[in-house]
């Protein structure tokens, strides 16, 4: 038994393959871009804020997702090559920032 294959579909097919290489893919580039063509960066003179959650996170405490968010924080802190620090901030701490 043999299988009749739709036209349309192989055109489909070949067109794809033919021309998919063409597209205009943008991957990898910057997401924001200036003016005069430079690259949106991060200030790293100021850290970045951090304002976890007051309550659990699935079946973990407030205290617990605390803790795992120090030791991931400190990973990307101690990225080689890179300055960047960050600042966890509380209710009472915010309030003041958001008067700015």
């Amino acid at each position: 038994m043999q299988i009749k294959r739709q036209p349309a579909f192989f055109w489909s097919l070949v067109f794809l393959i033919a021309f998919f290489p063409v597209l205009n893919l943008q991957a990898g580039g910057p997401l924001y871009i200036s003016t005069g063509g430079l690259p949106a960066i991060w200030d790293t003179t100021v850290p970045v804020i951090v304002h976890p959650e007051s309550g659990v996170c699935g079946t973990f405490s407030n205290s617990e997702i605390l803790s795992r968010l120090d030791l991931d924080l400190a990973v990307w802190g101690d990225v080689t090559g890179v300055s960047l620090s960050f600042q966890q901030v509380t209710l009472s701490t915010f309030r003041p920032m958001l008067a700015r």
